[in-house]
């Protein structure tokens, strides 16, 4: 494959959809900063919050500047693809993160932030924060912070949506691979192997339950959920193979962040950017 970076954007026509279809939507390693905005004036403005599902651009070596997406047999670093979905679908959306006895029984308000900057928490500076929870020392760098995931309440009836911290500013602040709006709650939590696997099965065994007519499921999984299965590399993906296998096609793919709704009423989509997340669309 060629790599072709170019600043001229792909066009290509949207035709006028039927509401409720989802756009497939995978982004690269470069819009790291920007991806939830792609969701939060891009798309859902255009779209009249149609479901949004897909993928950042990433695989499991963690060489994360490797990665890129691609179309018609090139490669990019600096291109967004959106695929149109048609027909009768009737897509459903699932999403597995954390354990719910892994998550942290007491909240804390996110009192400052900058986007992706978590800079005060209970009005105290974020250091503050993990001290708390004796992380001060494993803030410094994201491989020791990779099993601790944070997860954000919107407090708006929809569910909570987990956020993985990345590093650490200059400031001591501290810098997430989403946004961290201010005004809402947040939950220290933990993943490991037995966590990644059981939320899997869960989510899978649900999507199986309530579609026993699915034809074709598309899964995401975040790196973080890789991470933390250690040397069973394949044991989340094997978990949704065994019980697919015979009933219906499967795609999976590793990656940097999920998009996924985690709520439609009345014909309206909660679109959502995930860390550390295990998404299925299933149709």
């Amino acid at each position: 494959m060629q790599k072709k970076p170019s600043p001229k954007a792909i066009k290509t026509p949207m035709p006028t959809k039927k509401k409720g279809l989802p756009l497939f939507f995978y982004t690269p390693r470069l819009w790291f900063k920007i991806r939830e905005k792609c969701i939060e004036i891009f798309l859902t403005e255009i779209t009249d919050d149609a479901p949004i599902f897909g993928s950042l651009a990433m695989d499991f070596t963690e060489e994360f500047n490797q990665c890129f997406t691609i179309y018609n047999g090139e490669y990019f670093d600096d291109k967004l693809f959106i695929i149109s979905a048609y027909g009768n679908l009737n897509p459903k959306f699932y999403v597995a993160n954390i354990a719910l006895e892994k998550i942290s029984s007491q909240s804390a308000l996110v009192t400052k932030s900058e986007g992706h900057v978590l800079m005060e928490v209970n009005n105290r500076h974020v250091r503050d924060y993990f001290e708390s929870y004796g992380l001060l020392s494993a803030s410094e760098t994201f491989s020791a912070m990779s099993n601790i995931p944070f997860l954000i309440d919107y407090n708006d009836g929809t569910p909570m949506v987990v956020k993985s911290f990345v590093n650490s500013t200059p400031e001591g602040y501290a810098f997430f691979a989403g946004s961290i709006p201010e005004g809402k709650e947040i939950y220290v939590s933990k993943i490991n192997k037995t966590d990644v696997l059981e939320t899997a099965k869960q989510l899978i065994d649900k999507a199986m339950e309530e579609n026993p007519n699915a034809t074709t499921i598309i899964a995401h999984s975040c790196v973080v959920r890789h991470i933390a299965l250690g040397t069973e590399h394949y044991g989340e993906m094997e978990v949704l193979m065994e019980k697919t296998q015979g009933k219906a096609s499967l795609l999976m793919s590793c990656s940097g962040g999920e998009y996924c709704p985690t709520q439609i009423s009345d014909g309206r989509a909660t679109n959502r950017f995930h860390n550390a997340t295990l998404v299925a669309c299933v149709f």
